[in-house]
C-alpha cells in the first residue's frame, strides 16, 4: 500500500500537550495548524513566547514561527471523518 503524502496537520489547542507537539510536528517540516479559543495564548505564542515552562521549547519556538510552518487561529474547526464499519453494529 502506497503511503499518502502528508505534509499538514491541525491540532485543536495550544496548550501543554498542543503546543509541543505542534512544535515537534513543525521542527520535522511539517505545516502546523493550531486552534484555540484563548487569544491571548496565541497572541503569545506569536510573539514567540511559551505560555508554559517547558524546557528548550522557547527556542524551537523563535525559530520555527519565522519558516510559517505554524499557524495560529481563534477560529472555530470541525474535522468530519468517514467511520468504516465491517459490521451491522458500526464497529471496525
Amino acid at each position: 500500500m502506497n503511503e499518502p503524502d502528508l505534509d499538514v496537520v491541525v491540532l485543536g489547542g495550544g496548550g501543554h500537550v498542543g503546543l509541543p507537539l505542534s512544535l515537534a510536528f513543525a521542527a520535522s517540516g511539517l505545516r502546523v495548524g493550531i486552534f484555540d479559543t484563548n487569544e491571548e495564548t496565541l497572541a503569545r505564542i506569536a510573539r514567540g513566547e511559551m505560555p508554559f515552562r517547558e524546557g528548550g521549547a522557547d527556542d524551537l519556538l523563535r525559530e520555527i514561527l519565522p519558516t510559517g510552518r505554524l499557524v495560529l487561529s481563534a477560529d472555530a474547526a470541525m474535522v468530519a471523518a468517514p467511520w468504516p464499519s465491517s459490521s451491522s453494529s458500526g464497529r471496525p
